[in-house]
């Protein structure tokens, strides 16, 4: 049928009309779907000596994943006490780490524990010439008594745990704080008589004949020894839609490192410096303990509980004083 000429002008000034209109929508819709992707920069202090248990943050770092979710990861190793004075004064928005976020969410109200990200495996390692017994309830502890046990720096999680221990037995054991340097090293050379290896560790430990005579999470039930995502109070209030995205990209990368667990060992081995063999083993003692989740009261009180020897006033902090769980789970 042939159309009529007014009529194809018509149709073509339609035509014309609806591609200008699909021309304009189609960048405009783009861009307002661009303008809702959370994009941003989190600078995340991470415990140090570096342990197994940040394995999703080493592997989504190394993998893109959190800039697939348009946020860009800065990381810097902190010892526990540099890490929560970092945190305090804003050089770090984050902190993955102890209780010592706690700490300072008692002391200066500047920051608080938004999530718990794991709970770390402890064993109490020796030399087998000490002779010592096993330890498996807390009035055993006294099996160390007149030992020396060498921990990392006050205030960590492991110091924390292993000092209520001790009280709670009414032991004698004293502590040499080793900062940086590695206990399983330190009880290998006979500087320190136990230390407690973690998965990052354990191997090590086993690789120099030490022996594992106890375990911290079966005398405590795991209390005390979940690690804890802090955050500075000011960057949690500004930045709200980027923190649920970092949720949103820590679990899908924590997803696929153990998904393909042959890409995660590289990327401990670069991380923690060990070879293969360890670095598979260290993942296998961790990877059931590791996750993403918000902190729970229960656990809190039993942290600040311990914390209270050193700083009365966590005794009566309460809960919102120190957790703020709707910062990472909304």
């Amino acid at each position: 049928m042939k159309i009529p000429s007014m009529r194809r002008r018509s149709i073509g000034v339609l035509l014309a009309l609806a591609s200008v209109l699909a021309f304009v929508a189609g960048p405009a819709s783009a861009s307002a779907k661009k303008s809702t992707k959370v994009v941003g920069t989190i600078n995340i202090g991470v415990g140090f000596p570096l342990e197994t248990d940040g394995y999703p943050l080493y592997y989504g770092i190394a993998k893109g994943i959190f800039q697939r979710y348009g946020i860009t990861i800065n990381t810097t190793d902190l010892t526990p006490s540099a890490g929560v004075a970092a945190l305090y004064t804003g050089s770090i928005d984050i902190l993955f780490d102890g209780t010592g976020t706690l700490n300072e969410a008692v002391t200066t109200h500047a920051v608080k524990a938004v999530g718990t990200y794991a709970q770390v495996p402890v064993w109490l390692v020796a030399r087998p010439s000490e002779n010592l017994g096993q330890i498996t309830k807390i009035s055993d502890m006294t099996e160390l008594n007149g030992k020396v046990i060498g921990t990392s720096t006050p205030g960590s999680l492991v110091t924390d745990v292993e000092q209520s221990l001790v009280r709670a037995a009414k032991g004698t054991a004293s502590f040499d704080f080793l900062g940086a340097q590695s206990g399983v090293v330190a009880v290998e050379h006979g500087i320190v008589d136990v230390t407690g290896a973690v998965p990052a560790s354990l191997p090590i430990a086993k690789a120099a004949g030490l022996v594992v005579i106890g375990s911290l999470n079966k005398l405590t039930g795991g209390r005390g020894l979940y690690t804890l995502v802090g955050a500075n109070n000011a960057f949690v209030a500004h930045h709200a839609r980027l923190l649920k995205q970092f949720n949103l990209a820590y679990h899908v990368a924590l997803k696929e490192a153990n998904r393909n667990v042959s890409a995660l060992l590289p990327v401990l081995e670069t991380t923690l410096n060990m070879d293969q063999g360890k670095a598979q083993l260290s993942y296998n003692l961790q990877k059931q303990y590791t996750f993403l989740k918000p902190v729970s009261l229960t656990e809190v009180r039993y942290d600040l509980n311990n914390i209270a020897a050193v700083i009365p006033a966590a005794s009566s902090a309460k809960y919102k004083d120190v957790v703020d769980n709707k910062a990472l789970f909304g």
